[in-house]
């Protein structure tokens, strides 16, 4: 049996080994273009076909409709020529349109594929596998206002939309229609110019009005892959490897005034009393200076170093109240960490670029510690045997406040991550490996009140690594694609974790999936990484039905049924059942709904009982079993006016109930200007919601309560063009909580929480009970009323403001003026959203802050 075993083993790795040398061979057979070399041109780039150099190329004029009706002949011709010279690569395009005043314009920022792109604006774009490896390529999509957008394709599948480079292009719209000319220069892509003569290519062309989307490559939508389904163009010769420098200088001033006032805490982290309050008033100013360098080692081999980064000019992150377990997953914005970023991404996340210059928690206290980013510099390449590599490395120093005793002292952090993969199959799967390490301010401490110092156990260590490797398979033309990673983190105990998931497209119709994580106990690489917890067991299994083909109603219609189990692996305990059924359907009108049901049985939560001020868990607590039911309703977005909505209700087996509703807005009266607007609203009930661990005596104690809570989140944002180049975007969010808590129960032994001697006023607090009455002051060593304690965030209202100037003189240089200002009043109710702009009073209960700070930023980029 084992020997049968074996062979079966080994004959799937041979069948993996040498299957398929080109993909999707059949399909690409007539899909080439014989690209010639030009010399001593003289293109002026301006949208215009007035130069000679394009009169004798060969035509791109096959395309087809790939949406709505795949395969169709498209409704207006598309014809497309290049060339290229020893400097790059030259592209013209023309976009045919009977009625050429109904293509639409769209201004946008560089990159917004959502806005500039998708379903904006007529837009048509060039992609090229430059290293013809099926696996990565390169993206270059121009809108008829001449907007651009640049993207990196990954492991072919995805796109990164902060892959940026220096390239020209034109727009003009006429009586035919419109016209694109393009300039890439080499210095943009990474290939080998000694060995590939034959590219990957494809173009797509998108008819607004229409809703059309045409590509020269055209496949079954039900077919995944991206560069794998490129034609081919054939021709490129004698292309000279080429070394550039390119050098970013900025000069920046940050100003910042911060006025907060705090409600005075106790040595065990308790309120004093309810008018005591600590009040800052501080000011900051700096002028900085530092420089981005890239250098193009060769066509496949680049190095970026930024020393002293300022990414004042980054959007702010969005309002956030988490006192749970899990820690908040922040988007990467600034751009040194986004650019290129795919290739050290993997499901299991060993690399989560936000830990380089993030607050520093020394837990136990909550004391965060500000760190600066010295440098950050990166190395990637790829050569022209499919091997990979890439290397980030930063330096952040820790701002420890010379009030502030902390042993062991730690200055500075390092970081350092590596990763390698290796092409096979022709390029069409890889094999990987990802090397981290971390040495710095970690750890739990712990206040000597003797010597007023914050101390670290001296078992933990301050230098710590994982180890990771990762394949991605993508078998018989991409209908059978695996992805499989294992990882160990090395701490105190070597921690261990995997995943595996793989998918199968059975027929047009049908696909199924099955996937597995497991992650022990001992599991932990957040110091650079990111995991949302450790000790867990996750299965899960998938079918969905996708119906493409259309009627005189549906465009498309998917049906999807999931099922998963997840356990801790501790003790097997379980902690979610569940099974998911879901219907979407798509409308000829562009309109979509899907309707969601969710069943999960009862189980156990080994998470909830954890209590931020003392960084500690309690035990499991019982979760019963609950329905969820959501519908969503998308508008057409091309329309002027386009709305989303969504509306959600879950209520579990005990009667607690909590529905959700949220609605987006989106307005584009003209060409150059947006309005969106976000509400969110949820209304929450529950008899048995987790507040916190009380410690007597070293007994803790888990105290629950009734909560009726309330959330509102309103999101506006204002963008407005005055050409392509220069743009005033606005962005405000307006956060406001209204929770009433009350009868408070302790979780002993049974599932449930119940009343307790602790409780009750013949508990431990010498006739007190636990809590003070609201609005009195904790007695002897009772704790502050929930509904006024500020760390409940019972009465929360925030309101964030960020106004960015940003003007691009050129296509080297940019200029940023951004102005943030936050309004923060914790343990107050307001009856309007102007009476808390207003407020600048003193009362108990209440804390605030009051911040606003500027921005102004000058960068510009030369070659050496």
């Amino acid at each position: 049996m084992i020997k049968i075993k074996v062979q079966i083993l080994f004959s799937v790795f041979l069948t993996t080994f040498f299957y398929a040398s080109e993909p999707f061979a059949e399909k690409k057979i007539g899909k080439e273009y014989s690209i010639v070399e030009k010399k001593d041109v003289d293109i002026i780039i301006d949208g215009l076909l007035l130069e000679k150099e394009w009169s004798d190329l060969d035509l791109i004029d096959d395309y087809a409709q790939s949406y709505p009706i795949n395969m169709a002949p498209p409704s207006f011709k598309t014809e497309t020529r290049l060339f290229y010279t020893s400097e790059g690569i030259y592209i013209f395009s023309r976009m045919f349109d009977d009625e050429p005043s109904k293509i639409q314009q769209r201004l946008a920022n560089r990159d917004d594929y959502e806005d500039g792109f998708l379903e904006s604006a007529d837009w048509i774009y060039f992609s090229f596998d430059s290293r013809h490896d099926h696996q990565t390529g390169y993206v270059f999509a121009v809108n008829c206002s001449g907007v651009q957008l640049d993207a990196a394709i990954y492991d072919d599948e995805g796109f990164d939309f902060e892959y940026n480079s220096i390239w020209y292009s034109e727009t003009n719209i006429d009586e035919k229609g419109w016209t694109v000319e393009i300039m890439i220069p080499f210095s943009a892509l990474r290939f080998d110019s000694e060995v590939n003569e034959t590219w990957g290519f494809d173009s797509k062309r998108y008819i607004f009005r229409l809703d059309e989307i045409d590509n020269w490559m055209v496949f079954p939508p039900e077919v995944p892959g991206v560069s794998s389904k490129y034609g081919h163009i054939l021709g490129f010769q004698n292309i000279k490897s080429f070394k550039s420098i390119q050098l970013a200088p900025y000069a920046s001033f940050n100003g910042t005034i911060e006025k907060e006032s705090e409600l005075a805490l106790n040595s065990d982290g308790a309120i004093i009393r309810k008018d005591s309050l600590n009040q800052y008033d501080q000011k900051y100013n700096q002028q900085d200076f530092g420089v981005d360098l890239k250098y193009n080692i060769s066509t496949s081999t680049t190095i970026d170093i930024s020393y002293n980064p300022d990414f004042g000019q980054v959007e702010v992150d969005p309002a956030d109240i988490n006192i749970s377990y899990y820690e908040t997953y922040l988007d990467e914005k600034r751009p040194f960490f986004t650019e290129n970023s795919m290739l050290f991404s993997l499901p299991i996340e060993m690399f989560y670029s936000r830990r380089i210059g993030e607050f520093k928690d020394l837990n136990n206290y909550n004391i965060d510690i500000p760190t600066t980013i010295d440098y950050a510099a990166k190395l990637s390449g790829k050569q022209n045997n499919g091997f990979s590599f890439g290397l980030i490395s930063a330096l952040t120093s820790n701002q420890v406040h010379d009030s502030l005793n902390i042993s062991p002292y730690v200055a500075r952090n390092k970081y350092n991550v590596i990763k390698l993969k290796q092409d096979i199959l022709n390029g069409n799967s890889f094999w990987g490996l990802m090397v981290s390490n971390y040495n710095g301010l970690r750890g739990n401490y712990v206040k000597n009140f003797s010597t007023n110092t914050y101390e670290l156990d001296e078992n933990t260590p301050l230098d710590v690594s994982t180890y990771s490797i990762d394949c991605k398979h993508s078998l018989f033309d991409n209908r059978l694609i695996t992805d499989f990673q294992y990882s160990i983190s090395s701490l105190n105990n070597e921690g261990h974790a995997n995943y595996f998931n793989a998918s199968y497209n059975i027929n047009e119709y049908w696909t199924t999936f099955l996937s597995h994580e497991y992650i022990n106990a001992s599991f932990d690489n957040n110091d650079i990484g990111y995991t949302k917890r450790n000790d867990i067991n996750s299965r899960g299994i998938g079918l969905m039905y996708h119906d493409l083909d259309g009627s005189d109603i549906f465009v498309e219609r998917t049906l999807s049924f999931n099922y998963i189990t997840q356990k801790n692996v501790s003790n097997n305990l379980i902690l979610n059942e569940q099974m998911s059924l879901s219907a979407r359907m798509d409308l000829f009108n562009n309109n979509s709904f899907v309707i969601n049901f969710i069943r999960s049985l009862e189980g156990a939560d080994d998470r909830l009982l954890y209590d931020l001020r003392e960084d500690k868990l309690g035990m499991p607590m019982y979760i019963p079993a609950y329905n969820i039911v959501s519908l969503s309703w998308d508008s057409d977005f091309r329309e002027q006016v386009s709305f989303s909505t969504y509306l959600s209700y879950k209520k579990n087996s005990i009667n607690d109930y909590q529905y959700s509703f949220k609605y987006s807005q989106v307005y584009r009266p003209t060409y150059n200007f947006k309005m969106s607007f976000d509400y969110k609203y949820r209304y929450l009930k529950e008899k048995y919601h987790w507040l916190e661990t009380i410690t007597v005596e070293d007994e803790p104690h888990y105290i629950f309560s009734n909560i009726n809570a309330t959330l509102q989140k309103f999101v506006l944002r204002f963008d407005a063009f005055i050409n392509k180049d220069f743009t005033i975007q606005s962005y405000t969010e307006f956060i406001k909580t209204d929770d009433n808590l009350s009868d408070w129960t302790e979780l002993l032994n049974g599932r449930f929480p119940e009343n307790s001697d602790f409780i009750n006023q013949d508990g431990g607090f010498g006739g007190y009970s636990i809590y003070a009455d609201e609005g009195q002051n904790p007695q002897n060593n009772q704790q502050a009323n929930p509904n006024n304690d500020p760390f409940f965030f019972s009465k929360y209202n925030e309101v964030i403001f960020n106004l960015i100037l940003k003007w691009k003189f050129n296509q080297r240089s940019d200029f940023y003026f951004v102005y943030t200002r936050y309004w923060l009043v914790n343990g107050k109710k307001f009856d309007s959203f102007f009476d808390f702009l207003e407020y600048s009073g003193d009362e108990s209960w209440v804390e605030k802050s009051f911040d606003q700070g500027i921005s102004i930023k000058y960068s510009y980029k030369f070659d050496i």
